[in-house]
């Protein structure tokens, strides 16, 4: 997903609005209403993105980290 998400952001839609639809609409394809945002009772399976790239800088799955961030 997140080479679709810099693709996009490479066709110019701002990285925010590129983040947010990739990982809701993600979520949102396969019904999974825990996935795909930030908030009380969700999944805590999160990216830290470097600003700049979008290149992946850290990786939180249940809200344990599993690689550097």
């Amino acid at each position: 997903m997140i080479d679709a998400v810099q693709r996009v952001v490479a066709l110019g839609v701002a990285p925010a609005a590129a983040v947010r639809c990739g990982a809701s609409n993600a979520a949102n394809a396969i019904n999974a209403s825990s996935y795909g945002r930030i908030a009380p009772g969700a999944r805590a399976d999160l990216l830290a993105l470097d600003p700049s790239t979008l290149a992946v800088r850290g990786v939180w799955i249940g809200g344990e980290a599993v690689a550097p961030g």
